[in-house]
């Protein structure tokens, strides 16, 4: 009997926003199962995440870090992880960055944020919202190995993630063209009384 020397890529993903941003990342997992359909893909999110992410997709293996967690607990999941091909921090958070301090992986694809001029209200004008420090600047050095550039402004937030992988994706025209197979799949409701 010969063993199977097939090697099974590993993906981990660090998602720790909110449940809108959790949904708006739906694209994203499509098209990393469509790139890598025998990928193993790790979420490491927080419990809000945990409830979300098996509904868009059931494949995905969820590891939950929330910021009440006993630190040495927390690490010790994450140091669990078993070392990722490839580490997306899908977030433009310092949380994110933190934590993937802590994720063995051999590349690490990410947001290095741009000056993005947004418009604010009248009262307010355009504001540098996505400026980086030049301190958070040099961590982002140590800790990426493919930085993306983001202007939120440049596409619909649903699709900003997509920009994350090498080769370019065109996104479908809505969000919900996006329900793919391993979709959860809503309960049957029950008749409405008469």
């Amino acid at each position: 009997m010969v063993a199977d020397t097939r090697l099974t890529l590993k993906l981990t993903v660090i998602s720790l926003q909110t449940f809108g941003d959790y949904l708006l990342k739906a694209p994203f997992f499509h098209e990393v199962f469509s790139q890598y359909p025998e990928a193993e893909v790790t979420v490491v999110t927080n419990s809000k995440g945990a409830l979300v992410y098996p509904l868009i997709d059931s494949r995905l293996r969820i590891v939950v870090v929330d910021k009440d967690d006993p630190r040495l607990s927390l690490f010790a999941k994450l140091f669990r992880i078993p070392r990722a091909d490839i580490l997306f921090l899908v977030d433009h958070n310092p949380s994110s960055y933190l934590i993937s301090f802590a994720i063995r992986a051999r590349r690490r694809v990410g947001w290095q944020q741009s000056v993005s001029r947004l418009f604010h209200g009248p009262g307010k004008g355009f504001r540098d919202f996505y400026h980086v420090t030049p301190g958070f600047q040099a961590i982002l050095g140590m800790i990426l190995d493919r930085k993306r550039v983001r202007k939120p402004e440049s596409c619909y937030e649903g699709f900003v993630e997509l920009q994350l992988f090498d080769t370019p994706i065109t996104p479908r025209p809505n969000l919900s063209q996006y329900r793919g197979q391993f979709i959860f799949k809503p309960e049957p409701q029950p008749a409405r009384p008469t």
